[in-house]
């Protein structure tokens, strides 16, 4: 990547171990980790127009000057170390570089900005990613795929199957997905595969939460969006709803519908309750995928919670092609009785 004429640029997208923005910089004024802390609680450094403020009688871990400054260049912890003992920053006319072959405490590596050109220690690791996907490579399931997703060019589709997908995902090492999770958008649908099966691994809900936020927007298609279960999610269920609600409101077709598919993961055994059926009821969409999604928990309703549900059906408070969908794929399910599999065909006929 490369940047403008002399700004330093922020970690892309980036943030550090507290959640807060990396830093942000632009025509010579700019600030770092702005409104951020550090480990410490301490006030980030500011840095304007040749002026620099270092953490106000903050410290790292090893009680380090946070900054000084000299000739107009920056020198950030100079002669310092972070918590591993690496080198931070250093400086040239001109130039910023940032932990050069240093690593931070979770080991990846951070960022190089030599001449006012910025580089980022990602692209190694993103061609390595790629060079995994192209070595796990099958062409003929390639060709079918791509019959699954109409839309997607094909020459976005690499042709790697699932189960290599979810083993490459638990292979990467933390460093590997940091950084790529981080360099958005992709170009290959195996990258957002990935990327999907990645966030559903991790441990942390905040960390989730934070890692969708940014990549759903980037979701352009009904298999990646579907591969998305967050484990995590089954311990933070009254957390996650208001982030569901804020996903049904959304404007983008697979947002909408990974929200309606966390609502059928997670809501529809110990924590079901009448509401969700209410809000997924409400969503009106001329989007396939958003009501062929709104059909599936319908019917998935009605296997799990069949008394609660079927009134839905009963009173036809569906839109008329989610209706008829929704009993299609109920009556082809294995959980319901022939009893009621009859019941509901004697409601499939369209509303007059």
């Amino acid at each position: 990547m490369s940047a403008g004429t002399r700004p330093r640029q922020r970690f892309e997208n980036g943030v550090i171990f507290d959640g807060t923005q990396a830093a942000v910089d632009s025509f010579d004024v700019g600030d770092l980790f702005e409104n951020g802390v550090i480990f410490d609680g301490t006030q980030a450094p500011a840095w304007q127009q040749e002026d620099l403020e270092r953490f106000e009688n903050g410290v790292i871990f090893d009680g380090t000057q946070a900054l000084s400054m000299e000739y107009g260049f920056l020198v950030a912890f100079e002669n310092g170390v972070i918590s591993d003992g690496t080198q931070t920053f250093f400086s040239v006319p001109f130039a910023f570089v940032g932990f050069e072959n240093g690593v931070i405490s979770d080991g990846t590596q951070t960022l190089i900005l030599p001449y006012d050109i910025f580089y980022c220690y990602t692209m190694e690791h993103m061609m390595n990613i790629q060079e995994k996907l192209f070595s796990l490579q099958d062409l003929k399931y390639r060709d079918f795929h791509a019959k699954l997703v109409p839309g997607i060019d094909k020459d976005r589709i690499i042709g790697v199957r699932v189960p290599n997908l979810r083993k490459l995902a638990k292979e990467i090492s933390f460093e590997e997905a940091q950084a790529f999770m981080g360099d958005l958008p992709h170009k290959y649908i195996e990258e957002n595969n990935l990327h999907g099966f990645l966030i559903s691994n991790m441990k942390d809900f905040d960390a989730v939460i934070r890692e969708l936020e940014a990549f759903l927007p980037y979701v352009d298609n009904w298999a990646t969006c579907d591969l998305m279960s967050p484990k995590i999610f089954k311990k933070n269920l009254n957390e996650l709803l208001p982030y569901i609600d804020k996903w049904l409101n959304s404007p983008e077709t697979y947002t909408i519908r990974f929200g309606i598919e966390m609502l059928m993961s997670f809501y529809l055994d110990d924590a079901f309750k009448t509401d969700y059926l209410a809000k997924v009821s409400k969503i009106h969409s001329e989007e396939y995928y958003v009501r062929m999604m709104v059909a599936w928990y319908f019917a998935t309703a009605l296997a799990k919670q069949y008394e609660a549900t079927i009134g839905y059906i009963e009173q036809h408070k569906l839109e008329d092609w989610t209706h008829r969908k929704t009993i299609q794929k109920a009556v082809e399910s294995r959980r319901l009785t022939p009893e009621q599999k009859k019941y509901l065909k004697s409601f499939s006929k369209s509303k007059k």
